[in-house]
């Protein structure tokens, strides 16, 4: 019983589940996988012409390849540019073989991918500076904005995600190509996301902040010491008084900061002495003073485990031994292994700050616990009976214990069960546009065309998540890798229309913020089944209850219920037809539908979508619908606020944003600044050159980092494409190496042919701009960097390239 017990302490549930570290042999597989996909698209170009100094317009090229995992030889750290001309930066190198390895902490040995990392004890932390290496661990994407806000006196759901020691796959900062990935998708369900590891500090891998914040969902990582080596780090910390633990707490508040996530989770797991548990208080408080001030809405979460005499002894509630450290800081996530009476005293001790409690539920069901597995709704229905918040420790139960291949039909199982449980936020800015990727899948899709076959996994590229309503026997929402119109799944909608009933609403999105005048929504979808002509689908808009709420003019009444259903748009108006181009971009079997909507002093509550029947029946009919996507965006008189659409990102996401980029949750455009132009991207940069073994003769294999400029706040996305690289005359098709949110992308394993002695060539990256509002930008404003390149002790060309 003893063992049992211990085992159900702490949020990792000790000596119970293994798994490998990053870079281990269970994870050689997708490794694998990831370079026989470079190959399969490697360029492998040999023609062209020699190079030249300066750069002329061309069409966009291909070039994306990759090459042996031994690196041979590497160039100089960074290149300087011979020109910089609209655009257009000229950099000359010569392949060298002087080896100089990428820092190890941040870049994969094996293909120089950028990583995410951890640091190990009190040294690492302590020695913690910004430098340019980890850029790309910052986050691109600001927290989005929530209804209602976090704090909001109502109780919150904290999901504390620990699987086999963390950094696995989703080290991988632009992604891999990993065959049934772990992904989370039900944002909309909780409020605060825990990424946990027992390194010392786990800095939360940047894929998880991107995706979290997306969808207004803050994101925390962990500070943990445990056992005797967790004994010493605290003496020396804590024991050490205020200039000792003030520094770990500038630290930690640094760290946020610089990498752009929400704050911390405190787990102390190991007996303390008189002189450190004395500090402990200070130091939580001191380190949720420095959290609050470098992170807005910031927050600092302690772990129940040791009491106020230095013991450590989980409570499973809040108590007088452990209170002084809930009243230094933000909030208490407690143990797992709680009773119902317990439930009531933290209800009476927690007083004002009920919401602040998390109580702790395993769902793997380590030790004496309420519910676990699908279960776990009996924990959190009792939870909810006393008005606290909940902790979800380890969700990732149904991707471990019940396998990989049903993995999404059980996580939905599992999340439809709490859903009674879970109070949802609701989305409170437009524009609003997802293609409902969840950022993985079996393919890549643009445009509803299969791109590219073959698994990949970056959770960077996942869109906004909506809710994923479940009425049993009646209809059920999920994810549909088989076919999508951008990325990797659209969202599956089965269901019945009963008897007598002419239509079924599928509630989508909750809105929570005043309508704009005037509303338009484009949707892309497709209708599958025997008979799919026997159906319409539509959208619908439903607005709070308000006597002063219209559509179009004061003399209408208002809709009961609150229901409006847009009016049709077969054509956009022409002032809008460049906007709204998505009226007309149906294929491969997807339709496309436009909508309008006028109101006037109304609050908008949810978005949904109407199922209908073409002939009345007395049948119950079922149907099956696949949501490709929905943009929603606003229109204020003459001044319109389109939807930014975002291009097709498939797999690939990379970020470093300006340090000053700012949240722009509307562009407003009016005649004029539809028909400006857009700023340069300029001062393109190469740096981090490695030159490699090619995979096929007369071939190397390229990898590069790239940086550019351009004016924080306004961009949407950055496309990253290659030119193709050739030594002689010819052209190569288009090929997109990734998509980058920030001014920052690493190209890997790019296969460009070798220079014969005395030859020069030549390779060109472009950097395509990607507003906000979506509208088509010049070529001439994209970004543009050529590389000339030759053999060591190779001069220029005869031919003057």
């Amino acid at each position: 019983m003893a063992e049992a017990a211990e085992a159900a302490e702490g949020p990792a549930r000790r000596g119970k589940r293994t798994g490998a570290e990053p870079g281990a042999a269970a994870e050689e597989p997708a490794e694998a996988e990831r370079a026989a996909r470079r190959r399969r698209s490697r360029d492998g170009d040999g023609d062209g012409h020699g190079v030249r100094d300066r750069d002329r317009d061309g069409e966009v090229g291909a070039g994306r390849g990759a090459g042996g995992a031994r690196p041979s030889s590497t160039s100089r750290g960074s290149l300087q540019p011979a020109a910089d001309i609209q655009g257009t930066t000229v950099l000359h190198d010569t392949i060298s073989d002087r080896p100089q390895p990428l820092p190890a902490r941040y870049f994969d040995t094996k293909t120089t991918e950028p990583i995410s990392f951890f640091l190990t004890g009190l040294e690492e932390l302590l020695a913690w500076q910004p430098n340019s290496n980890d850029d790309f661990n910052v986050s691109a994407v600001p927290l989005a904005k929530r209804q209602p806000p976090l704090h909001s006196s109502r109780p919150r759901t904290l999901v504390c995600h620990d699987m086999r020691g963390g950094y696995l796959e989703d080290r991988f900062i632009q992604g891999s190509a990993t065959r049934n990935p772990y992904v989370f998708y039900h944002w909309r369900y909780i409020d605060i996301f825990v990424y946990f590891s027992h390194h010392t500090v786990t800095i939360p891998p940047v894929v998880w902040t991107n995706a979290a914040h997306r969808n207004s969902v803050p994101v925390l990582g962990t500070f943990i010491t445990e056992w005797t080596d967790g004994e010493k780090l605290c003496e020396a910390f804590l024991a050490g008084g205020e200039e000792a633990y003030g520094a770990v707490a500038e630290q930690l508040a640094r760290i946020a900061q610089h990498y752009r996530f929400d704050g911390w989770l405190i787990n102390i797991e190991n007996t303390l002495s008189a002189a450190a548990v004395g500090n402990l208080p200070l130091f939580l408080q001191d380190l949720t003073a420095r959290v609050h001030s470098a992170v807005p809405g910031g927050l600092v979460i302690w772990y129940d485990s040791v009491l106020k005499d230095g013991t450590l002894r989980w409570q499973n509630e809040l108590n007088n031994a452990n209170r002084m450290f809930f009243d230094a800081c933000d909030g208490l996530f407690t143990n797992y292994n709680w009773k119902e009476e317990q439930l009531e005293r933290t209800q009476r001790l927690a007083g004002p700050r009920l919401n602040d409690v998390y109580v702790g539920v395993d769902v793997f069901g380590r030790g004496d616990v309420v519910g676990a597995g699908f279960d776990t709704y009996k924990s959190l229905r009792l939870i909810r009976q006393y008005g606290l918040s909940a902790a979800i420790f380890a969700p990732g139960w149904v991707y471990e214990h019940l396998g990989k291949e049903n993995f999404l039909q059980n996580e939905n199982r599992f999340w439809g069960l709490l859903a009674e449980y879970l109070p949802t936020h609701s989305i409170c800015t437009l524009p609003l546009t997802t293609s409902f990727s969840l950022g993985m899948g079996t393919s890549t899709f643009m445009d509803g065309k299969d791109e590219e076959s073959g698994p990949w996994y970056d959770l960077s590229a996942q869109d906004i998540q909506p809710l994923y309503p479940e009425h049993q026997g009646m209809l059920s929402t999920s994810c549909c890798l088989q076919d999508a119109w951008c990325g990797g799944s659209s969202l599956q909608l089965q269901g019945t229309i009963p008897s007598g009933e002419e239509r079924v609403a599928v509630r989508l999105f909750s809105l929570q913020m005043p309508a704009p005048p005037k509303i338009f929504l484009t949707m892309l979808y497709k209708l599958e089944g025997p008979q799919p002509d026997d159906f319409t689908v539509a959208l619908e808009v439903t607005t709070w209850d308000s006597e002063m709420c219209f559509e179009g003019n004061p003399t209408s009444l208002p809709e009961p219920n609150g229901r409006y259903h847009p009016r049709f748009l077969p054509a956009p108006p022409p002032s809008l037809a460049k906007l709204l181009a998505a009226c007309h971009r149906g294929s491969h079997g997807w339709t496309s539908r436009c909508y309008e909507l006028e109101l006037q002093d109304c609050s908008l509550r949810d978005l949904s979508l109407i199922v209908s029947r073409q002939q009345p029946s007395l049948q119950e009919t079922s149907f099956t619908c696949l949501l490709g996507e929905v943009r929603v965006s606003a229109c204020y008189g003459l001044v319109e606020t389109p939807a930014p659409c975002p291009p097709c990102s498939g797999k690939v996401g990379a970020a470093c944003p300006d340090p000053d980029s700012a949240v722009v949750p509307s562009q407003v455009l009016d005649t004029a600044s539809v028909a400006a132009s857009p700023p340069q991207v300029h001062s393109v940069m190469a740096s981090q050159l490695w030159w490699q073994e090619g995979p096929e003769p007369e071939q190397l294999s390229l990898s590069l980092t790239l940086r550019w400029s351009f004016p924080p706040g306004r961009a949407r996305w950055f496309r990253v494409l290659s030119q193709g690289a050739r030594c002689r005359l010819g052209q190569t098709a288009p090929q997109v190496l990734g998509l980058a949110q920030g001014c920052l992308f690493r190209a890997v394993g790019l296969s460009v042919p070798q220079p014969a002695p005395g030859q020069s060539c030549r390779l060109e990256l472009l950097v395509e701009l990607v507003l906000r509002d979506e509208l088509p930008v010049d070529p001439e404003r994209w970004g543009r960097l050529v590389l000339v390149y030759s053999a060591p002790g190779s001069g220029t060309s005869s031919d003057g390239h």
